[in-house]
Parts: structure tokens; C-alpha cells; sequence
């Protein structure tokens, strides 16, 4: 069962990969982007299952062995619905994809071509 700071780090994660402070990087696999720290660093990962997406936090040590993985599941208690749980894993997929994928940085190029084409 995840622990207090299993929660801080998920959320903390979950806020400054949306403010786009945290890199995430692409890897040999689909639908993983992972973000380095000083001795660890964190997949985030997401599967089809049978009721959905789901989606896994995992820390990985400088082996690349996994320590810990979170799950939504795993997030049962008064802390941390489920449901929030799976919000937060599922918001912080999506920003780790369009940061390692450089989704926002491929839209603004596209705008600025379409901007010079109608001004000109």
C-alpha cells in the first residue's frame, strides 16, 4: 500500500509535469516516457486492459531495476481515492507524452507556418 509519500510524490510529479517543469523523455517503448533524477528515475507508463487505460508509476534505480510501481489500485485509503488516483496517473501520462513527444513545440511550429501563409 502506497505511503504518505508515495502520494506527495505522485502529486508533486503529477503538478510540475503539467507546468512543464519536469523531462520527460521518450523510450524504446510505446506508451513509456521516463524522467531522471540524481539515482532513480520514474517510467510512467499506460496498457489497454479490459475496463480501460491503465496506467503505472514505476522507480527505477541506476540499474534500471524497478523498485516500486503504483498502480491506481493500489491507492485505496483517506489519503487517496482510487478515482483521484487514476486522474492524477492518467494527467501525468498525458503531459509526460507531450513533453518527451514535443507536441507543444510541433503545434506552435505548424501555427507560425499557417500565421505567415494568411499574412501573406
Amino acid at each position: 500500500m502506497p505511503t504518505a509519500k508515495h502520494i506527495e510524490m505522485l502529486r508533486l510529479l503529477h503538478s510540475q509535469t503539467l507546468k512543464g517543469v519536469t523531462a520527460w523523455e521518450t523510450t524504446a517503448e510505446d506508451d513509456v516516457y521516463l524522467a531522471s533524477f540524481p539515482s532513480y528515475g520514474v517510467a510512467i507508463r499506460s496498457w489497454d486492459a479490459s475496463d480501460g487505460t491503465g496506467y503505472s508509476l514505476q522507480i527505477t534505480n541506476n540499474e534500471g531495476s524497478v523498485v516500486a510501481e503504483l498502480r491506481a489500485g493500489d491507492f485505496e485509503g483517506p489519503d487517496l481515492r482510487v478515482s483521484e488516483a487514476y486522474s492524477l496517473l492518467k494527467e501525468t501520462f498525458e503531459g509526460a507524452r507531450r513533453i518527451a513527444m514535443g507536441v507543444d513545440q510541433a503545434v506552435d511550429s505548424i501555427l507560425d507556418n499557417l500565421r505567415s501563409q494568411q499574412a501573406a
